[in-house]
């Protein structure tokens, strides 16, 4: 927040506004390149020049002359009608069309603007399982359980708490396996498409893309902390698989 007795158009007063679009690009899914990019241009368009920028997945520094800002993030996710919005903004600035109160106060109305409810994003997941069920080799009639899969695998990633991405990542693959396990009592089905479906939409194919475009970019920190970011998401979902299918295995469960 501004102080009400702060100069907006002090150097740290410009810095701000820019750290804080940037921090609303970076948690939204922006790669780097676009988040110093949209900086730079916020503080150069209000007459700040020599500004230096540097951004990470976590973290972003600006540096200006008689000014040095650092700014944390915590929570990142995919947003991209914010990314969308903060652009136009930092661009509406840059070419003077809005001044910087109007574009802390838009920057301010980004937090809330209207998101796509849970039932609806629930029901592309479940979609989202089911299609995918049939791209692996999956029968016509395996793609209502992997709809299933896929929804709750949704559900308990994004279900609110304070345990860690990791952890949620690892439930929603355990979630994913049940519908499976479940149809394989019957010969009809294929578990395995089914499996595979549900957990396809816990597959980090955004954190993978961000990673190769800031690799292109040039960003390799970022590139590779990406990387590693999507790693572990994937190995916490290999885990939240192999752990029920091997115990329900173990125990004798039937499999087709």
């Amino acid at each position: 927040m501004v102080q009400p007795n702060r100069d907006l158009s002090s150097p740290l007063g410009v810095l701000e506004a820019a750290a804080d679009a940037g921090v609303h690009l970076l948690s939204a899914g922006g790669e780097v390149s676009r988040v110093e990019d949209t900086m730079i241009r916020i503080t150069s368009g209000l007459g700040i020049e020599s500004v230096e920028a540097a951004v990470f997945p976590t973290v972003i520094f600006l540096s200006a002359p008689g000014a040095t800002l650092m700014r944390r993030v915590r929570r990142r996710s995919v947003n991209l009608a914010v990314v969308a919005r903060v652009n136009q903004l930092s661009r509406d600035l840059a070419e003077h069309r809005i001044d910087l109160g109007v574009f802390r106060e838009q920057l301010g109305l980004i937090s809330t603007m209207k998101r796509y409810a849970g039932w609806q994003t629930t029901v592309v997941a479940a979609l989202a399982g089911g299609m995918l069920c049939q791209l692996v080799g999956g029968r016509w009639y395996d793609f209502f359980p992997a709809m299933l899969a896929g929804a709750l695998a949704h559900i308990v990633r994004q279900r609110p708490g304070s345990l860690n991405d990791s952890l949620k990542d690892f439930m929603a693959a355990v979630a994913a396996v049940i519908p499976g396990l479940v149809a394989a009592q019957w010969s009809l089905f294929h578990p395995g498409t089914i499996i595979v479906g549900g957990i396809m939409v816990l597959v980090p194919g955004m954190a993978i893309t961000s990673a190769i475009r800031d690799g292109i970019a040039g960003d390799v920190v970022s590139s590779v902390s990406r990387v590693l970011e999507a790693l572990l998401t994937a190995a916490a979902v290999a885990a939240g698989v192999a752990l029920p299918l091997n115990l329900y295995l173990a125990l004798g469960g039937r499999w087709p």
